[in-house]
Formats: structure tokens, sequence, C-alpha cells
């Protein structure tokens, strides 16, 4: 039996967002595919442990933070950051 229950996306994403990494670059710089990084962000899979190692190294912070939920505020605020950035390429031509 499968569950419908949406998994809260974790902190991970909101340190990717503030160092300024895409979820292209990141996964660039880890050297797997974005729908890996979009995995994990979702709580959908975990990284292995050298992922873990390279995602607590990078963003200078421990596996229980990046994997915690986001808060409903957290989850807003990067909501409308990233609609800002979309507005932003696209008046750029990017």
């Amino acid at each position: 039996m499968t569950s419908n229950k949406k998994q809260a996306p974790k902190k991970l994403k909101k340190f990717r967002v503030d160092a300024g990494y895409t979820i292209y670059t990141l996964a660039d710089r880890l050297g797997v595919n974005f729908s890996t990084v979009s995995y994990w962000e979702n709580g959908v899979k975990h990284p292995r442990h050298t992922k873990i190692i390279e995602l607590e190294d990078l963003f200078n912070t421990s596996y229980r933070e990046l994997f915690s939920d986001l808060t409903p505020e957290e989850i807003e605020e990067l909501e409308k950051r990233e609609r800002e950035m979309r507005k932003q390429n696209e008046k750029g031509g990017i």
C-alpha cells in the first residue's frame, strides 16, 4: 500500500538556494543527476553516505539540519524567492 501523503520539503533546499546554487549546479557539483537532488530535497530518497559528507562539508552543517523539514513559513519564503528568480531570468533572456 502506498501513501499519498506528500513529504515536507527538506532544509537542504533552503541551504542550496541561500548558497546560490540551482538544482542543476548543485547536482553538477556533487556528480549526480538533478532529479536526485530533487528527490533529496523532497524527502523521497536519501543520499548515500559519501554524498552526505559532501553536503555537510559544502554547507558547513549537519545531516540532521540539512534533512529536517522546512517550516510552512520557510516553504512560503522559498517559493517567493524562486518566483522572483524566474522573473529575473525571463527578463534577462536566460
